[in-house]
């Protein structure tokens, strides 16, 4: 076992060779890019996860398995030690993975053509899981206030939309990815009343709930009231905390009778009701091992948040760090270097070497922001806003400098949040 104070988060990893969408890339390795893109860290797992993998790999038969009512308790007891959040043993259901989740409840409580609202910038998914699956988006984009960087619902141009659209289903992220937000009480309370009034089903990614900063408590929406408990699907996983996100398991819960029997009955339909061995194996000791670890790369997180808002003070004024309150994803604004969205692109990835999430695939309102992955080694933020400062305060010095290309490169859109 792990001393805490003996966690190695300083040391770089090789992943190359693992299949990983982020270092094995084919453009981050044709162009020899250097990726804080994709939603995993780059840390290596809590050793008591690794050990029970190790352990299940002694008995070297792979067969049919049940859940276990140990991982059911695992999650119950690590959710209420978490965040005080009460779970009932059958509010839950177990899904592969958390965009597996949304799809499901999509499938399972809305038709083709019903409408369904996403509040951008948000996770890319949430665009394509409406739309594939022939369902009409509505956009209700998130207040920006440009000088106190801060995100906040609209909720008056939501109740409109409620009103004169008829949604059936909204999709919430909680925390807020990319902006860093973490949704209050009173917030997500006043967005229940909405919901309640205009009978709309909310269904909250909750991915990053464990990923908080000071200050800031993550809110689980069945927990915050009695009409949210009774309209709400919550997707969670250890994914996202414990960096196992290729391992593929997550869990719905659901308080709901009518709205679980329904999620079930879906998830039936499409034979995804059995859990893989090896990720129920891994998420088990994750929440009754991991806690120490857990801690500890937060506090990483949090000294390299620290980090990239000094560096970029200093060497990029102008470039604007919003506030980051969970998550290890920084949303960051650079509008200011008077370039556009297609430059910044260029700029990045031809001459910085660069590749992080570009804020236009969260939505329109994304232009001219980039998300920046800073759950790795100290020494390769370093080297990255490094490479970033140094470029963007060059071009924007001589912006007629610039030569591009027509379209700009391909960026890395894939689900890897």
């Amino acid at each position: 076992m792990q001393d805490s104070d003996k966690f190695d988060f300083d040391t770089v990893p090789d992943r190359r060779g693992t299949n990983s969408y982020k270092w094995d890339n084919a453009d981050v390795l044709n162009e020899n890019l250097l990726p804080l893109s994709i939603a995993d860290m780059d840390f290596a797992i809590p050793s008591e996860i690794t050990q029970a993998l190790i352990n299940r790999t002694l008995k070297p038969i792979y067969g049919y398995e049940f859940q276990s009512d140990v991982l059911k308790e695992a999650i119950i007891a690590w959710e209420y030690s978490q965040h005080g959040f009460k779970i009932n043993t059958d509010w839950l259901l177990f899904t592969p993975s958390v965009g597996c989740g949304l799809a499901i409840s999509i499938l399972a409580l809305t038709e083709k053509n019903d409408h369904i609202v996403i509040q951008p910038p948000v996770y890319p998914p949430f665009f394509n899981i409406i739309t594939e699956n022939k369902r009409r988006l509505l956009l209700n984009p998130l207040n920006f206030d440009s000088e106190s960087l801060h995100y906040t619902m609209d909720l008056d141009s939501l109740e409109k939309l409620f009103s004169e659209q008829k949604p059936r289903l909204m999709l919430v992220c909680n925390p807020h990815n990319p902006v860093g937000r973490v949704w209050t009480k009173r917030e997500i309370q006043a967005l229940g009343e909405l919901c309640t009034k205009h009978q709309v089903i909310l269904i909250s990614d909750d991915i990053h709930a464990d990923l908080t900063f000071p200050g800031h408590n993550y809110n689980p929406l069945i927990n915050s009231s009695e009409t949210l408990k009774n309209c709400t699907i919550q997707l969670m996983s250890p994914g996202k905390s414990f960096n196992l996100p290729g391992l593929r398991f997550s869990y719905a819960i659901i308080a709901n009778r009518d709205l679980k029997d329904r999620f079930y009955e879906q998830l039936s339909a499409m034979a995804l009701t059995n859990t893989n061995t090896m990720a129920a194996v891994a998420s088990q000791a994750a929440y009754q091992h991991g806690g120490k670890w857990l801690k500890s790369v937060l506090e990483y997180i949090w000294s390299n948040y620290i980090f990239l808002k000094k560096t970029l003070s200093s060497e990029l004024s102008w470039a604007k760090v919003i506030p980051l309150e969970g998550t290890f994803l920084v949303w960051v604004d650079l509008r200011a270097s008077g370039l556009t969205h297609h430059q910044l692109s260029y700029i990045l990835r031809s001459k910085a070497k660069l590749m992080l999430f570009e804020g236009h695939y969260f939505g329109d309102t994304g232009q001219g922001f980039m998300r920046i992955n800073i759950a790795c080694p100290r020494k390769t933020l370093h080297e990255a806003l490094k490479r970033l400062s140094s470029n963007l305060n060059q071009a924007k010095k001589e912006p007629s400098a610039i030569q591009i290309m027509e379209t700009p490169p391909s960026s890395c859109k894939c689900c890897g949040g």
